[in-house]
């Protein structure tokens, strides 16, 4: 399994539906208010484990958003695997200019993430779990 081409939802700050192809989404377009709207989002880590107790391998991957401006904003997704079939069931944005270095799924469907932001960098640990296809903050 690898998430390359699934369709993915963000809903903050703002909603954002694409599909990845070959790993990233790219739009940059004319809106009806006439502003130029550019959105870039790519893969970056995946780890993988039973997130809904069916014992099938599910994911959750990490995904770089930017729209343009300086910064880039890191969300995690968690993708259920149902017989086979992938689809993105929740997603959480994590913040801006992060760096991930751990992203686990534990033996009981916890996710681990452990991430360095802000200036000066600090170190942050969280535990998530995914109830009613929902990321919720353990």
């Amino acid at each position: 399994f690898h998430p390359c081409n699934l369709p993915f939802l963000f809903r903050e700050p703002f909603e954002l539906t694409f599909t990845l192809v070959n790993g990233s989404f790219k739009e940059n377009y004319i809106n009806s208010d006439e502003m130029r709207v550019y959105n870039w989002v790519g893969f970056g880590d995946i780890a993988t484990g039973d997130l809904d107790d069916d014992g099938d391998d599910d994911a959750v991957i990490t995904l770089s958003h930017t729209g343009g401006g300086s910064g880039f904003f890191t969300y995690f997704a968690a993708v259920i695997n149902n017989d086979g079939l992938h689809n993105n069931v929740d997603s959480m944005m994590i913040g801006e200019d992060v760096g991930i270095s751990r992203l686990e799924i534990s033996e009981h469907g916890e996710i681990k993430i452990r991430y360095a932001h802000g200036k000066p960098k600090q170190v942050v640990s969280e535990r998530y779990l995914l109830e009613d296809n929902k990321i919720i903050l353990k």
